[in-house]
C-alpha cells in the first residue's frame, strides 16, 4: 500500500501520455479520413481492414476515435486552462485576504458546484452556440474546484512559515492533481454535450457524438457504440488515476 500512489502515478502518466500522443499524431495513426464517407462500407463489423469497423456512413471508427481524442483533449484542455486562471486568481486573492472574503468565495463556489453550475453551463451552450461557448460552459463547472484548492494552499503557506518548502511541493502536486481531475470532468461534460446535440456538430469526430450516433445501431452494429464508449471510459479513467495519485502523493509529502 505504501507504493500504491506512486504506481498509480506512473500508470496514469503513461495512459495520459498515450492519449496525448494519439491526439498529436492522429493523422499518422488513423490511416483513414475520419470525415470521408463510403456508402458501400457502411456498418462493416471489425475486420483486418477496419479493426473497429465502420459507422452508418461508412467512416472508419478507429480513425474517428483517434481524432476524437484530439477534439476532446483540445476543448477540455482549453476549458481547464481558463478555469485554472480564473479559479486560481480568485483562490489566491481569497486566501491572501482571508476573513469574510475567503468565506464568501468558498460559499459562492460551493453554491455553483452544488447544481447551478451545470445549469449555467447548459444555458451558455444552448443560447450561445460555438466552440467558445462550450469552453466557457465547461470552465464554469471547473472554477470552484480550482478556487477551493488554491485558496486552501495559500492559507497553509501564509500561516505555516516553518514548513514552506514541503508545502510548496505539495501545492504544486495538488494543483497538478486538480488539473488532471478537471480534464477528466471536462472530457466527460463535453462528451455529454455532444451526446445530446449541444457539443461537437457533424461531421466532427468526437467520442460523445459517436456514442450518440451509435446507440441507434446497438443491436445490428454494436461496435459503433461500444468502441467509442470504451475510448471515453479510458480517457476519463486515465486522467482520474493520474489526478488521484498526484493528490495522494501531495498529502503524503506533507505528512
Amino acid at each position: 500500500m505504501k507504493y500504491l500512489p506512486l504506481i498509480g502515478l506512473i500508470v496514469g502518466a503513461v495512459l495520459v501520455l498515450l492519449l496525448v500522443f494519439s491526439a498529436l499524431f492522429a493523422g499518422a495513426l488513423s490511416g483513414y479520413d475520419p470525415i470521408e464517407s463510403s456508402v458501400e462500407e457502411r456498418l462493416i463489423p471489425p475486420s483486418q481492414r477496419h479493426p473497429f469497423g465502420t459507422d452508418a456512413l461508412g467512416r472508419d471508427t478507429l480513425s474517428r476515435i483517434v481524432y476524437g481524442f484530439r477534439e476532446d483533449l483540445g476543448v477540455g484542455g482549453l476549458a481547464v486552462l481558463v478555469s485554472l486562471v480564473v479559479g486560481g486568481a480568485v483562490g489566491v486573492v481569497a486566501g491572501l485576504v482571508g476573513g469574510v472574503l475567503y468565506k464568501a468565495a468558498i460559499y459562492a463556489m460551493r453554491f455553483i458546484a452544488a447544481g447551478p453550475g451545470i445549469l449555467f453551463a447548459v444555458a451558455i451552450v444552448s443560447v450561445w452556440r460555438g466552440s467558445l461557448s462550450i469552453v466557457v460552459g465547461i470552465a464554469v463547472l471547473l472554477v470552484p474546484g480550482f478556487t477551493r484548492v488554491v485558496s486552501g494552499l495559500v492559507l497553509c503557506l501564509k500561516n505555516d512559515n516553518a514548513n514552506k518548502g514541503g508545502y510548496l511541493l505539495s501545492a504544486l502536486l495538488a494543483v497538478l492533481g486538480r488539473v488532471s481531475l478537471s480534464m477528466a470532468l471536462a472530457i466527460l461534460v463535453y462528451a455529454g454535450f455532444s451526446f445530446i446535440g449541444l457539443g461537437a456538430q457533424p461531421p466532427t469526430p468526437e467520442l460523445g457524438a459517436m456514442i450518440g450516433e451509435g446507440r441507434m445501431y446497438i443491436r445490428d452494429a454494436a461496435h459503433t457504440l461500444v468502441y467509442p464508449g470504451v475510448a471515453l471510459v479510458v480517457s476519463v479513467l486515465s486522467f482520474n488515476i493520474l489526478g488521484e495519485s498526484l493528490n495522494a502523493v501531495a498529502v503524503r509529502n506533507v505528512e
